[in-house]
């Protein structure tokens, strides 16, 4: 796996992922609730900090729509800036829901709990 391209590049993009969430992590939250920025503006907004998050996320994601439609016309810089943003933004969800669910690191359980409803 090592001399494997694209797995390097993983590996690369999730250590920037790690880092930039280390140095915004006061953006999202505070040392009581690490959603607490999501959590006040789904008050303010009426909605769930999932549905926040994810009005935040769509920004992102339209950004890198249409930079794919023309994939050479960006920098790399820029590319890596979106690419890194969007990931950050869903590991945070992932976060969020296994929060809300309040169950160890397994997905199947929380696919499992969500296909009943709960």
């Amino acid at each position: 796996m090592k001399d494997n391209p694209m797995m390097s590049a993983i590996q690369n993009q999730m250590m920037t992922c790690e880092d930039i969430l280390a140095k915004k992590i006061e953006d999202y939250g505070n040392h009581e609730d690490p959603y607490w920025h999501f959590n006040r503006a789904a008050e303010l907004l009426e909605q769930t900090p999932e549905q926040v998050l994810m009005a935040l996320f769509s920004k992102h994601l339209t950004c890198i729509v249409e930079m794919a439609k023309n994939p050479g016309a960006s920098a790399y810089p820029r590319w890596r800036e979106k690419l890194t943003d969007a990931i950050n933004y869903l590991l945070i969800l992932s976060s969020m829901v296994l929060a809300r669910y309040n169950t160890p690191l397994d997905p199947g359980e929380i696919v499992d709990r969500m296909a009943r409803g709960e």
